[in-house]
């Protein structure tokens, strides 16, 4: 099977991974110690859910809930579980 090159902004480090393999993959392959958990990702520059596939060379950046963007993500889900409360 094919490797990629990810840089990780989180780290500043780069390392090969399988194609195909998830960001939540890749968090579990980190082992990024953080008190929140990372919700999405910038993957370059460009913010993707963690079961987004990648399968071309990128640079990744995590974000949790203290990233605006981690709270616009956050409400974003919980706005889909009321919904589907409701």
């Amino acid at each position: 099977m094919e490797t990629i090159k990810i840089l990780c902004e989180n780290t500043n480090t780069s390392f090969f991974v399988k194609m195909g393999t998830s960001l939540s993959d890749l968090l579990n392959i980190l082992s990024l110690k953080n008190p929140n958990p990372y919700l999405a990702a910038y993957v370059n520059n460009s913010l993707k859910e963690l079961t987004y596939r990648i399968f071309e060379p990128l640079t990744v950046r995590f974000i949790d809930i203290t990233h605006f963007e981690g709270q616009r993500v956050y409400q974003r889900t919980l706005f889909f579980i009321m919904q589907k409360a409701v």
